[in-house]
């Protein structure tokens, strides 16, 4: 038996008791149950909705959670439009049913992807009867990747983005650097340093595309919508745009109000919509408020130092029209998009707390975002923002910078996807 058999034999062990001790777990652990029963009858519900797409083509998502979806999203919606016959299989290890019954429609099926064993494993592959698969960074699906192999399914990993200290490229875990080596058919990653450590490794199928999700936000931009009372305020001046604002935003933002230049007038878009919350903020504010659910007339705006976004309103429409972008929860684990306004060429402001969202980083990095660990520190960036016009420039063109660099990455990986399925499906005929 060699190394490689002897090591899928452990593994697939290994899979084997894991689900077995989860289940044993479900006596006394409600986390247990939960994941138990989003899986329960999985293969009936996948079968069920197949039955529906039997004689059209089916396209793999293999993803982490919700949030790798917005990754493949732009891929869907391409090949959708270039091969509207196909169908879209989208499996998450982690997602609310909300969220799968948002992503299903007739084209695309979501779903919670069942436990990582062999036996699964050959199950998918039986009812997807995938022509290719995408796949986003994550652990635990080594028995999915070796049944695409086996099958000669091409497989994409996609935002691949790794460091010296990645969990592939330590000494214990050589099983998931030979999945780099041998599982998958091309790998995008959106980073130099990535695309040079894999090939230092031995890795040669790979390139370095950027970021999909720039095509979609570019393509929120062209249909952003026009908002009256902000092209209003910014013919009067400069606008700051505090988007994703959560309470303790709110709080840090306060004394900015109370001493904003004139011509400078701040719009914040809440995280969410508390009436309760919005009531309080103004009343401590105790400063000239707009709430955009009002009838606004221009004599209105200029007296108001804030504008409220109290109704539902995409972010992404009121980056148009800002000088200066502070992007909220990043004092909380909670940053919200941070890849929006860099589509605007704006400087952009983010806390300190954002080490798990890599856009943020790469923007800060870029030059592109300040970042600010207190509510002082806050007031004093952007002091020095709205004083000095060279920063503000220098900051926005960086963010323009980094934004022109990843756009276009979708067209070059579906190229490269459509070009293997052609190969893969074109029928031999004997001469």
């Amino acid at each position: 038996m060699g190394a490689m058999a002897v090591s899928n034999f452990f593994y697939n062990l290994a899979n084997v008791l894991h689900v077995a001790l989860l289940r044993l777990s479900t006596l006394w652990s409600q986390t247990a149950r939960d994941a138990y029963r989003a899986r329960a009858g999985w293969q009936a519900r996948w079968n069920q909705a197949m039955a529906q797409r039997k004689e059209r083509p089916t396209l793999w998502c293999l993803l982490n959670s919700t949030n790798d979806y917005e990754q493949c999203a732009p891929l869907i919606r391409a090949l959708s439009a270039s091969h509207p016959d196909w169908t879209f299989h989208l499996t998450f290890q982690h997602a609310e049913p909300l969220d799968l019954q948002r992503l299903s429609d007739s084209n695309t099926y979501a779903a919670i992807l069942p436990f990582n064993t062999a036996k699964n494993a050959v199950r998918i592959l039986r009812i997807l009867t995938p022509i290719a698969t995408i796949v986003t960074p994550q652990r635990n699906v080594g028995s999915f990747l070796t049944a695409l192999h086996d099958g000669g399914i091409p497989t994409y990993l996609i935002a691949a983005k790794f460091s010296n200290l990645s969990s592939p490229f330590k000494w214990y875990n050589r099983r998931r650097q030979r999945e780099l080596h041998q599982r998958y058919t091309w790998i995008f990653t959106t980073d130099v340093h990535t695309l040079n450590l894999l090939s230092h490794y031995g890795i040669t199928r790979i390139s370095c595309v950027g970021d999909t999700r720039f095509d979609q936000i570019a393509q929120t931009k062209k249909c952003a919508a026009t908002i009256a009372p902000l092209e209003r305020l910014a013919q009067r001046g400069n606008i700051i745009v505090a988007s994703h604002a959560t309470e303790q935003d709110e709080q840090a933002l306060t004394p900015l109000i109370w001493n904003l230049p004139a011509h400078w007038q701040l719009v914040v878009v809440p995280n969410a919509i508390n009436e309760q919350r919005i009531t309080q903020w103004i009343e401590k504010i105790n400063r000239p408020v707009c709430r955009f659910s009002s009838q606004l007339i221009s004599d209105d705006l200029a007296r108001c130092n804030l504008l409220l976004i109290d109704t539902p309103l995409p972010a992404s429409s009121t980056y148009r029209y800002a000088s200066i972008v502070y992007v909220g929860g990043g004092f909380e684990d909670q940053l919200g998009d941070a890849f929006e306004p860099a589509a605007y060429g704006i400087p952009i402001i983010i806390g300190a707390r954002h080490h798990n969202r890599p856009e943020a980083i790469e923007l800060r990095e870029h030059d592109a975002a300040a970042t600010v660990q207190t509510s002082t520190q806050l007031v004093s960036v952007f002091r020095s923002l709205i004083k000095h016009d060279s920063i503000r420039k220098h900051m926005g063109l960086r963010a323009n910078e980094l934004f022109t660099q990843h756009e276009g990455s979708t067209d070059t990986i579906l190229r490269r996807i459509e070009a293997d399925i052609l190969l893969v499906n074109i029928p031999y005929e004997s001469t």
